[in-house]
């Protein structure tokens, strides 16, 4: 088709793209980058930049992403795949410019050596104030204060962007972070706090909606034997309510199973963060020590 669109083009005198070496991104991706919600790409464009300005030599710039949990293979491109990722990214091909390119890189480091950074004089620290007692403050606990530990390992809160040594799939989160705002929000919402309160809402929810679907069916019977006009159209508007009820009971069932099923991810996540974080000390200590 190409073949023959160029063809046409050439003889009616029209354009013709020369650049034939471009892929389609995946849908989802586009998708996102026209959101500007962040994708597994762009994570991982964020960590290169990271590196760079953390570098002054390629070593050091490699150095800097193995540090972050990337596996690199070198050879004649150098690819780069997240800790716990699926699939390899290659340096160059991170963006269409081909902003990095090894030589590019390469080149912005070289430029970094000689770079000074200074912040300017005229600008005075922000300063904050807070009213109230802070040792009166109600405190947080069971899944409001999980979500809330969490949201803030993820950079989410206070508004900054996520801790660049953080873990690959703990980053992914970030792509998820819709799903995960929907749920604290149904968290504060129905004032659950902890697995046994959620379990308990759970089963209520389930019997409610199987409760519902049973009377349904019986309506549904009800239509079928009805020779009425005026009852049957009444019959089928409760159908539709009941509908709509079990749909929002629906809902809430997958809301609940998924904040259950996170919330043991995210323990496990944050385990692993508070691990990695003390052996980090230890290993700073024991190299502090050997000098």
């Amino acid at each position: 088709m190409r073949e023959v669109s160029d063809a046409l083009c050439e003889k009616y005198q029209l354009s013709v793209i020369e650049d034939k070496s471009s892929h389609s991104r995946h849908y989802a991706e586009w998708k996102a980058e026209k959101e500007n919600r962040p994708t597994k790409r762009s994570l991982v464009v964020e960590d290169v930049e990271y590196a760079i300005s953390k570098s002054t030599t390629k070593k050091q710039f490699l150095k800097a992403l193995k540090d972050m949990g990337y596996s690199i293979r070198e050879g004649k491109y150098i690819s780069l795949k997240p800790q716990g990722g699926e699939r390899a990214f290659r340096l160059h091909k991170l963006t269409k410019d081909g902003r990095y390119d090894m030589s590019i890189i390469e080149q912005r480091l070289y430029e970094r050596r000689y770079a000074q950074f200074e912040s300017p004089a005229h600008i005075s620290p922000k300063k904050y104030y807070y009213k109230g007692d802070l040792n009166k403050a109600r405190k947080l606990t069971g899944f409001k204060a999980l979500y809330v530990h969490y949201m803030f390992i993820l950079g989410v809160i206070p508004h900054q962007r996520p801790a660049p040594k953080v873990h690959y799939y703990l980053k992914q989160d970030l792509l998820k972070l819709d799903q995960i705002t929907e749920e604290v929000t149904f968290l504060a919402k129905k004032n659950i706090n902890t697995i046994e309160e959620l379990e308990s809402c759970l089963e209520k929810t389930n019997t409610q909606k199987r409760s519902l679907e049973n009377e349904r069916k019986c309506v549904y019977g009800k239509i079928k034997r009805c020779r009425n006009a005026e009852s049957k159209t009444l019959l089928q508007q409760d159908v539709e309510t009941m509908t709509e009820q079990i749909k929002s009971l629906r809902k809430e069932v997958v809301l609940y199973e998924r904040i259950k099923d996170r919330s043991l991810k995210m323990k496990s996540i944050i385990k692993s963060v508070n691990d990695n974080q003390k052996d980090t000390k230890i290993n700073k200590e024991y190299r502090n020590v050997n000098r």
